[in-house]
C-alpha cells in the first residue's frame, strides 16, 4: 500500500541495508517510507506541521535509522543484503 514509486525505492533501500528490521516492523517502515517520500517534496514539506516532524522523527528512532537509535538497540556492524528480494528481513 506504499504510495509512489519514491516510497517503494524507499522501501527496497532500507530492506536492503537494515538488517536488524523483522516482519514485525513492516508496518511501521512503510508507514516512515510514506512520510520520507512526502518529505522530500518540498511544497508538501511545507504543510507540515512539527507533530508531523516529531512523528516522522519518532518513527525514524523507534526502527533504528540514526546512529545514536541504532546504538540503544544494539546493533552491530554487519554487510547489507545483496539483493532486497532475498527476502525483505
Amino acid at each position: 500500500w506504499l504510495r509512489g514509486k519514491r516510497a517503494l525505492a524507499l522501501w527496497d533501500e532500507l530492506a536492503r541495508i537494515a538488517f536488524w528490521l523483522t516482519e514485525a516492523d513492516s508496518y511501521k517502515l512503510a508507514a516512515w517510507c510514506d512520510r520520507q517520500a512526502d518529505f522530500e517534496i518540498a511544497t508538501r514539506r511545507k504543510a507540515w506541521t512539527a507533530a508531523d516532524r516529531r512523528e516522522h522523527r519518532s518513527l525514524g528512532s523507534e526502527l533504528g535509522l540514526d546512529p545514536s537509535s541504532r546504538a540503544r538497540l544494539g546493533t552491530e556492524q554487519r554487510a547489507p543484503k545483496k539483493d532486497a528480494a532475498d527476502k525483505y528481513f
